[in-house]
């Protein structure tokens, strides 16, 4: 199972936070939450995010003039700005500054989630993908794992944590991180994870040339090293 990208909602009115929040958290989105701009920016530094929700009328700054300084922290960034009003020429100065679309409160659930796929281009997720790791071959449809056309015998949630592993190469998930993306909120015992990464571990030394290895980072977790 694939992680979602995370998002940072930027807006001083609690209501309006807590009306995203409810919409990313229905889909499976992480999220952060910020009350004004500079704190945005920090957040902005000390965790990954791929696109922000951003509220112009923030208390300390006027939104549109952090654009610019959260694509200095992240080039990459995907920014959607939200507000109540917005007139032509306030959308115009958005998009000269790096703005990519805009959402009108109050929200309607189908149009916020459909702006936001657009802008993360999630529907090219959606498409089959398989991942090679050495001569294992991980499909995601099917959730099987083959080595040389053999099926392997492997658990949904066993394929589902080394497929999110693989995906993201180099990247520390720890148990907690684990448990929430493939058990989707549901309670896992940190043994029950112990086991499944053992047996992960198991796949990719017994079954695969050059499959590639997992790394423990004590008191971290887990990430996934190919050869």
């Amino acid at each position: 199972m694939e992680e979602k990208p995370a998002i940072l909602i930027v807006d001083d009115q609690d209501a309006d936070r807590e009306s995203l929040a409810k919409i990313l958290k229905k889909e499976g989105y992480p999220y952060i939450e910020a009350s004004a701009a500079l704190p945005a920016i920090e957040a902005l530094k000390i965790n990954d995010i791929s696109l922000v929700l951003l509220d112009l009328g923030l208390p300390d700054i006027n939104g549109r003039f952090i654009i610019p300084q959260l694509l200095e922290v992240n080039p990459a960034l995907h920014i959607i700005v939200v507000s109540s009003t917005l007139d032509m020429e306030e959308r115009l100065e958005c998009f000269k500054l790096g703005a990519e679309d805009f959402i009108t409160k109050p929200y309607h659930d189908g149009e916020t989630l459909a702006r936001i796929r657009r802008s993360l281009k999630e529907h090219e997720s959606d498409r089959s993908k398989q991942i090679r790791c050495g001569t294992l071959l991980l499909d995601r449809n099917t959730r099987q794992i083959t080595c040389e056309g053999k099926a392997i015998d492997v658990s949904g949630k066993t394929f589902d944590i080394i497929y999110l592993l693989a995906m993201n190469p180099g990247k520390v998930y720890s148990r907690e991180k684990i448990g929430q993306i493939i058990w989707q909120g549901f309670y896992v015992s940190s043994n029950s994870i112990w086991v499944h990464m053992n047996r992960v571990k198991k796949i990719l030394s017994e079954y695969g040339e050059g499959a590639g290895r997992i790394e423990n980072h004590r008191g971290t977790g887990y990430c996934y090293i190919p050869d």
